[in-house]
């Protein structure tokens, strides 16, 4: 069996942690993706597809050794949103 190990840093400011996709996030994403705004990233998406994101999302961390962060809010760690950097292929 191969073992994969990937370390995606957590980055902290006054107000917001920038962390690694992580599954519990997908109530919030479902949620933004359920939304009219999502069209402008993707979206609309239902619960397997924001699951799909995620991973996807995890993977390319893996495979490229940088991509996306989600952030939360400091106070409550309510996910308010991503950000980083992606190549996928193809594009």
């Amino acid at each position: 069996m191969t073992t994969f190990t990937v370390t995606i840093p957590t980055i902290e400011t006054e107000r917001l942690i920038l962390r690694a996709p992580l599954e519990n996030d997908i109530d919030a994403l479902e949620s933004f993706y359920a939304t009219e705004r999502s069209h402008l990233v993707g979206g609309p998406l239902d619960r397997p597809n924001c699951w799909r994101l995620i991973s996807g999302n995890f993977g390319h961390w893996l495979m490229r050794g940088y991509g996306m962060w989600h952030l939360h809010h400091k106070a409550d760690d309510r996910m308010i949103g991503a950000c980083g950097f992606i190549f996928r292929e193809g594009w």
